[in-house]
């Protein structure tokens, strides 16, 4: 049986920082086939919800011809 030990040190690599996706807002604004969800989004006063880059939100959006 053998032993053994691993350890790092300060010049690994850093950890990668992630950027920020697009909110929904963006999404939906960036591509006309949403433009039935933008509509309602706005009817409903629901566009600062979604343009919440901090949101944990999950869309399920039809396109326009769905509607």
């Amino acid at each position: 049986m053998g032993v053994f030990f691993v350890s790092c040190d300060k010049d690994d690599d850093p950890v990668p920082v992630i950027e920020p996706t697009n909110t929904i807002a963006d999404i939906a604004t960036a591509n006309p086939d949403f433009s039935i969800l933008v509509d309602a989004l706005v009817k409903a006063g629901l566009v600062d919800a979604v343009a919440d880059p901090n949101a944990m939100l999950t869309v399920f959006a039809p396109t326009n011809t769905a509607f």
